[in-house]
């Protein structure tokens, strides 16, 4: 009897904690479409600032220098 309460309650309190933890913060308010294409556009109206289009040429730039390189090559 003592270990079918205590497994009942054991039961009980994992079943309680899941649904604590399961059940965070509503952020259904951020949620928004996405186009057809799967591809989300930028909200500001003039599209990306330039910071943002240096930063893509950065990050290409530095792609274009590692391809070619072995793992350990790029690591260092």
């Amino acid at each position: 009897m003592l270990v079918t309460t205590l497994i009942i309650l054991a039961v009980l309190v994992l079943w309680l904690a899941g649904w604590w933890f399961s059940h965070g913060e509503d952020l259904r308010i951020r949620d928004h479409p996405v186009e057809d294409s799967g591809q989300e556009r930028f909200s500001r109206p003039g599209g990306p600032s330039l910071g943002h289009s240096r930063a893509e040429d950065d990050i290409r730039a530095m792609g274009n220098q590692v391809s070619g390189m072995s793992h350990k090559q790029r690591l260092q």
